[in-house]
């Protein structure tokens, strides 16, 4: 049974060593893809793979996510017709496989359909140590309890061979054309979750993140949810978007309608990876600026190039397409956060509901408790009742024979005329 992981990154020179190393201790080959990394992550990319480590480093610096395009091209171009995976697991750099005694895919798995494996969040704390330059070592705690069940799918080569096999959007699905294939629930695997790691990181994968989608052309207006609403303050006032790091890595991913306590438990992933060699320690609060200035020079380059093979009327249409494109996804923001306060709505409707319900059972059982009391206590009077009847009846009984009796005749007659005796001499 041979695996194959499958990732694309960027400008994850904290966590890309970490991922590389660990994921190779459960899979049997990594391929990634690097889109375009200016932070180190390239160059620690290549080190790891001169190291002799079975990893594949492919270079793709076209701006725009684009994810669901790449990771496919990678599940079929190169795990499976290169590499000849049996499985393929689209992985990104923040995710780590806890897998259990089977590794990722067990003994009996049925391969006619993906395999869902569950996140599990963790966050930084407090009391993490700073100096610790592997987050995974570094953030130990995790969410008690996920507000969402964000999964990522398993791919089997049969499934991935097929024409039209199309890894979703996050690869938290898996489609044949325009039919998304249920997957099967893992029994013995995990992954950990690392999306925000510190302040500095948080701004840069907001600043970058939001950005990259709006470079891709066609989109659907709610990928990248979680960036829009960050990159709007951003823009005001970066230094409480950096402040509110913590609370925002218990909050991530969570569409509209979803909760999470923020409640945290410590529970260590368990990491396999070994000891980092290529992880520099940088100045954290520099990591946004320097991400913003490459990543604005990359795209003026590339806007520049454009502009040069158009004409001036070409250019003007652009700017007229780029215009119509904006107000169209505000309107289409508009109404997914006009969606999410509905969810929003309904869901505290549905909340008070379940709490005038639970109140209302509550005096029921209540009322219920104390008309069968009283029933019990009618009943126990009642019995007593018929008790004493009884026994008045069973004594009356008693002294009806006992009058009908020979000695109770003979004991009057005696006892009788005595007694008037004792009367008159008194």
């Amino acid at each position: 049974m041979r695996t194959v992981g499958v990732a694309m990154v960027r400008n994850e020179i904290d966590i890309v060593e970490a991922f590389v190393r660990h994921a190779l201790a459960t899979v049997d080959h990594l391929v990634v893809l690097d889109n375009g990394s200016h932070d180190g992550t390239l160059d620690a990319l290549h080190s790891l793979r001169q190291e002799g480590l079975a990893l594949e480093v492919i270079e793709d610096a076209e701006p725009g996510k684009r994810q669901s395009e790449r990771t496919t091209r990678l599940m079929r171009e190169h795990a499976v017709a290169k590499h000849r995976a049996d499985w393929v697991l689209p992985i990104d750099a923040d995710e780590f496989l806890a897998a259990g005694p089977g590794g990722l895919v067990p003994p009996g798995t049925a391969s006619d359909r993906p395999i869902s494996i569950p996140w599990r969040s963790y966050v930084p704390e407090a009391s993490d140590v700073a100096t610790e330059r592997n987050p995974v070592v570094r953030i130990q705690h995790r969410l008690r309890t996920e507000g969402w069940r964000w999964a990522k799918v398993a791919v089997p080569r049969n499934l991935a061979e097929q024409p039209g096999a199309v890894l979703g959007e996050g690869n938290h699905s898996f489609h044949i054309g325009e039919l998304e294939i249920e997957p099967q629930a893992s029994a013995e695997c995990v992954l950990g979750h690392f999306p925000i790691r510190s302040s500095g990181q948080y701004l840069a994968k907001i600043a970058i993140g939001y950005l990259n989608r709006l470079l891709t052309p066609v989109r659907q207006s709610d990928w990248g949810f979680q960036y829009r609403g960050p990159f709007e303050r951003l823009k005001h006032d970066p230094e409480s978007v950096a402040a509110e790091f913590r609370d925002a890595a218990r909050r991530y991913s969570l569409p509209g309608g979803a909760t999470c306590d923020g409640e945290t438990v410590l529970d260590p992933l368990p990491y396999g990876g070994g000891v980092l060699k290529y992880t520099p320690a940088f100045d954290d609060s520099k990591w946004p600026i320097s991400a913003l200035a490459v990543f604005g020079e990359a795209l003026a380059t590339r806007c520049a190039a454009y502009a040069a093979t158009m004409s001036a009327v070409g250019q003007g249409e652009a700017d007229r397409v780029a215009l119509v494109q904006d107000q169209l996804y505000r309107q289409l923001y508009a109404k997914d956060d006009a969606v999410r306060q509905g969810q929003d709505a309904l869901r505290d409707l549905r909340r008070e509901a379940a709490d005038k319900e639970a109140e209302l059972r509550g005096a029921l059982e209540a009322a219920d408790r104390e008309i069968r009391e009283y029933i019990a206590g009618a009943e126990r009077v009642l019995a007593s009742e018929r008790g004493v009847r009884k026994l008045l009846e069973e004594t009356e009984k008693e002294l009806g024979a006992m009058r009908q009796s020979w000695a109770w005749r003979v004991g009057r007659a005696t006892v009788y005329p005595w007694r008037m005796i004792r009367q008159l001499f008194r």
